[in-house]
This record gives structure tokens, sequence and C-alpha cells, in this order.
């Protein structure tokens, strides 16, 4: 029974007979008839029952008893509402030959009294549980003595004053049925302790139906297969998980590094968004933030590999994300400043002599602050430099990232927003012209990471943080293929192919693959040779070998067919012919224009490419 169960919870009210079940309504009235109201309303407490939608428990049983028909169990047990959850502590029995668990709970941390469990089984079982609760007892005593000769009390166990409920629950469950016999069982069993490659049956599911009753506070939760997963695979799955996660990770970062090496001069950064960096390293933030937490507070060897994502996420966000996003807004800082500063206005004539016109005032020189306000102005020198923006920007989006985690809803909001990782690329490359202003191996592999983590996280049932499939997954992954397309259709066939003419005013935008014609009397048959390398530009349709294409009459044509007009956008964007009329390949020129924006023959100032 050692393991993580999780699933769906539902309310009833067990004073209102009309909204129970058929079943329960009998059982509610024997319940109920001498119920204090004035008291039930006092121990229901502050927390809101009517949001309960979904229930998961760590369970916990030895594996050395001295009765194997009773087994002791004990756990921590949480109903989540989509913005809170309360906690519970239960102690109970195991029945291993009915399958059947009775178990009391307390909130807030409140010790259980499990001397009051034995009435609570059937007969048969009765005086067995008594040895059981003494051998408990015995081990709850040892502890205690240890903390008292450690100078420690046990003041964990001491229930709070400002408790949201005061409401004891009662749980009884009973495992599903297995369709497998028992002695497979067995050998499955034996073989998941102790491997030996011998051929066994598939795991079965493990479902629970249970119910909580508080006969104090008229409330009944009743839980319908309940799945659960062992505490050994459990930790197996996160182990493998935090490889993977950290390949993923580690991916991403040599992407980003890649990046990076080939946008080193102001002339190669100026096209680039910022903000599609803040998206990514506010996601990653979070991710450092979750792994690291995980890792921490749960108490096993193998939650210790999960602070290798953590970590490689924390230097992807801050170390490199972070700063990149700072050196983008610097270079791209005097730009925003031209664009925001007002056009000066003329001058007014002078008066001429003798109209009596008195002189403009001078404004008099505002004398500087008192000291008491040099923090203040060191505070408002920080925001205003450029990184003092981008880390304040990036803390408060991140604190809107850990409040939207309460509501599923809104998660999924906050996640599809900050998966529009692409979409202020695709604005700027509008308003500048630009066809390409990132790698495509960089746009595509981080796309395609980004989408494992989220299809990893909502759409596998058994994700390690036990969330529930979310089918608008789909539709995020679907968003993050939609941007790469707008991405690489820009590249292709201009900044603004998708805009219809006369929608929005764009920008006029050179362009640097016209179609050409070459000379078919030339003893080569090319557009000449390259400025930058100085190689012949050879075009080819695709599929074709260079200098080996063939027209439609059977004759050699490299750079198209009829009358060697280049229709194909594939292969004009072979070549790039400046506004100073000099051609050169588009690959050398992309590469010149990340140091200069310059021609590299006549060095007249260039477009955007």
């Amino acid at each position: 029974m050692t393991g993580f169960w999780n699933g769906q919870a539902q309310l009833y009210n067990l004073s209102n007979s009309a909204e129970l079940p058929t079943a329960w309504a009998p059982i509610a009235a024997g319940l109920v008839k001498d119920l204090n109201q004035t008291e039930t309303i006092m121990k229901i407490g502050t927390w809101n029952w009517t949001e309960i939608s979904k229930t998961s428990f760590r369970l916990s049983e030895p594996e050395d008893t001295t009765d194997p028909e009773v087994q002791p169990i004990h756990g921590h047990l949480d109903l989540e509402s989509n913005i809170d959850f309360l906690k519970f502590e239960f102690n109970g029995f195991h029945l291993p030959s009915t399958g059947s668990i009775i178990a009391l709970m307390n909130p807030n941390g409140s010790p259980v009294d499990i001397r009051s469990l034995p009435p609570l089984i059937p007969q048969q079982w009765q005086n067995a549980s008594r040895y059981v609760v003494l051998e408990e007892l015995r081990k709850h005593l040892d502890s205690l003595q240890k903390q008292f000769d450690f100078g420690r009390s046990d003041e964990d166990n001491q229930s709070p004053d400002n408790v949201e409920t005061r409401c004891q629950f009662v749980f009884f469950g009973h495992l599903q049925p297995c369709p497998v016999p028992a002695a497979k069982l067995r050998d499955l069993e034996r073989e998941m302790q102790h491997p030996t490659g011998i051929s066994t049956v598939s795991r079965p599911p493990v479902l629970l139906d249970g119910v909580l009753i508080s006969p104090d506070c008229a409330i009944l939760v009743e839980m319908k297969k309940i799945d659960g997963m062992r505490v050994d695979r459990f930790w197996r799955k996160v182990s493998t998980y935090a490889g993977l996660a950290s390949l993923v990770y580690l991916s991403l970062l040599v992407l980003l590094v890649r990046q990076m090496e080939t946008t080193r001069t102001p002339a190669a950064i100026s096209p680039i968004s910022r903000w599609g960096f803040i998206f990514q390293a506010l996601m990653d933030s979070f991710a450092f933030t979750s792994h690291t937490m995980f890792g921490i507070l749960t108490k096993n060897k193998a939650s210790v590999s999960m602070v290798a994502p953590g970590f490689l996420a924390c230097i992807l966000a801050l170390m490199f994300e972070i700063r990149y996003t700072s050196l983008i807004h610097r270079v791209q800082a005097p730009e925003v400043e031209a664009n925001r500063r007002p056009e000066r206005a003329a001058p007014s004539p002078a008066p001429e002599a003798g109209t009596g016109s008195a002189p403009a005032p001078v404004p008099t020189a505002t004398p500087p602050p008192a000291e008491r306000f040099a923090l203040l102005r060191r505070i408002g020198t920080g925001l205003t430099h450029p990184d003092g923006r981008v880390w304040l920007l990036f803390f408060l989006l991140f604190i809107l990232v850990l409040q939207a985690t309460s509501s599923n809803t809104l998660l999924m909001v906050v996640l599809a927003v900050f998966h529009s990782i692409w979409i202020p690329q695709i604005v700027r490359n509008i308003s500048r012209g630009t066809r390409k202003a990132l790698q495509k191996r960089y746009v595509v592999g981080t796309t395609i990471l980004r989408a494992l983590l989220v299809l990893y996280y909502f759409i596998c049932p058994e994700n390690i943080l036990l969330l529930e499939t979310n089918p608008w997954a789909y539709a995020i992954i679907l968003w993050l293929a939609v941007q790469v397309l707008f991405l690489v259709g820009q590249e292709y066939l201009g900044a603004h192919f998708f805009i219809p003419k006369g929608w929005i005013s764009v920008p006029e935008v050179y362009d640097y693959h016209p179609n050409l014609i070459s000379d078919p009397e030339a003893p080569e048959q090319n557009l000449g040779d390259c400025a930058i390398c100085l190689e012949p530009i050879v075009v080819r349709q695709e599929g074709a070998p260079f200098g080996n294409e063939k027209a439609g009459d059977g004759h050699s044509n490299p750079v198209g067919t009829g009358a060697s007009l280049l229709i194909n956008a594939g292969m004009r964007r072979q070549y790039a012919f400046t506004p100073c009329s000099h051609i050169m390949h588009t690959a050398c020129l992309e590469q010149w224009m990340r140091v200069k924006s310059i021609c590299p023959s006549c060095r007249t100032p260039l477009p955007p490419l």
C-alpha cells in the first residue's frame, strides 16, 4: 500500500437529505440525528468545503509487522479545491485479506488517538488490532524519549489555535478487485522488489474507493477510483525524469549559447526582440523553483536528483536569458528613445526692438534634494538603468506566475501567454522589415524542447507532479507550431507576407532577392562572383546539382527556365543584390551584416536583410 494516491472527490452535506445519493440517505439520518448546529458551524471553520474537487494522499505501510492480518498505516491526505487545499494526518489499519482500510484523520497536524481504532474494524480482527496499537504506542513512546534526551519536546504535535477547521474524519476505503490471480501477483511483487529477469504479468492498475465521514460536521466526501502508484516505482520515475529534464535544459542552454555566438555585434542584436527571452526566463525560473522545492521537501535519496534540472534551469534563466535580454535592451535603447522623443518645436522669433515685450523669464535651478532622499535617488537611478528595468519587470512577472498556480484555468492561460515566445519576434520583423533575426536551428530546437515539457506535465497521466491531464496542452503545442511557421514564412516570403496590402502601414522594405537574368552566352552559367567570398554564385533549383539544371527544351540553364526568370522564392534566397548593385551569397552577406551594416565593396550603408 505504500505509495502515492490521487483522484476525484465529491462532497455531500449529511444534514441535507435532498442532496444525498439514495444509498447514503438512511445512513446519514442516523449520523446527524443528535447534531448540534452551533458546534458544527464552529468546527467547520472558515475553509470553503463546497469547492472540493480532488484528493491526493501519501500512505506508508511498514514491511516488518507483528501481525500480517492487520497492518498499521499512516500518512498525509490533502483535500484540494481550485484555489486551496486542506491537509490531514491519518493513522489506521490495512486488512490485506480483504483489501480494506480504516483510519482516523485529524486536520492541521493534530495527533490521532489510535486507541479509538479497534472498535471500528470487524469483530474477527479486533483482538489482533489491539496488539498492533500497543506496538505503535511503544514506538511512539520511544520516539518521545529520544526527543527528551536531546532536549526537544513534541511541539510539532500540538494543535495550532488559528486552524481553518476542527472536523475529524473516519476514512473507510477498499481496494477494487484485481482480475490477475493471486499467485501471479505474488510473482510480480517479488520481481519488482528483487528483479531476476523472469517474465511476469503486466502491472494491473491499483484503484481504491473510499469515503471520509465526519458526523460532528455532517460532511461526507466520496472518492471513487483513486489511482495509486507504488513509492519505489514513483522514485524510479523521479530519477528517470530528472535525467531527461536535465538533458532538455542542457540542450536549451547549448542552443541559446550558439544563438548568442552568432549575434555578438550591435548590428546582429538590433533585429532581435527581447520579450521572447523574458518569457523563457520566467518559465525557466519557475522550473528552477519547482524542482528545487521538490528536491528539498521530499525525504528520499532519489529526490536529490531533481536538483540537477533545477540548477540547469537556473543557469539558463539568470546567467544567459536575463543577461542576453539586458544586452538586447542596451543595444536597442537609443532606438527606443529616438522613437519616444518628440519633435523639437521651431524657435520663436526674437521680439523687435521698441515693442516693449519683456524677455522670457529664465528658470531658476532646482535646489538639490535633501540628503535623506539619497536612498530613493539610488533606487530611482537603478530603475532607470536598462538592467534595472529588466530585472524589475522579470520579478513582477515571476510573482504573477506564482499566483497563477492556484487555479488550473489561470495556469493554462498564463502558460499560453508565456509560450508566445516568437510573437514578439514576428512583430519586430514586421516593424523593421527583417526576414531573419534568429537562427532557424535555435527556433525549431527550442520549440520542440519546450513542447516536450508541456506534453509531459499535462498529457502524461503518471507525471511525477501528479498533475491531471489537460487537453488544452495540445492547443499550446499547436500555438507554438503556428508561430514557427510564421517565422519560417517571414524568412522565405518576406516579413509582411501574411498581411494584406492596405491593412496596416508597413515600412518600405528593400528586396535583396529580385528576379535576375543570367547571360546564356556566358562561358560560365552563374550570376557572377560573390563580393565577399569571391566564389561564383550558381543558383540551382531544389534537388538539382549546381550548374546542371535542364530547362524544358533540354538546354542547360542554372537560374531557371524560359527567359531565366527566378520566380522560385527558395532559389532567390541563394543570392543577395544590394542597393548599390553588388551581388553576393545570402549566407555570406548575413554573416557580414552581423558585424557591419555596410556594403563590403563600397561601404554604403545597407538596409536590414
